[in-house]
């Protein structure tokens, strides 16, 4: 996560490509993300990055 205050300076662009490098160090051909419904701006930079949508999950929480 990247502090308010400290987005838009290229820190979680970073942050992925060093996760990337450490998975492809260690063999991985893939990594998965996860996005909250409502998180455009850090999906639109997953998607910047070359990740593409996958799934869908939906949830509903139930009345008692």
């Amino acid at each position: 996560m990247v502090s308010e205050s400290d987005r838009g300076r290229g820190i979680g662009s970073r942050l992925v490509v060093a996760i990337e490098d450490a998975g492809r160090a260690r063999g991985l051909k893939r990594v998965g993300i996860g996005v909250l419904a409502g998180s455009g701006r850090v999906h639109r930079l997953y998607t910047r990055l070359g990740y593409r949508d996958y799934a869908i999950s939906l949830r509903k929480d139930l009345k008692p």
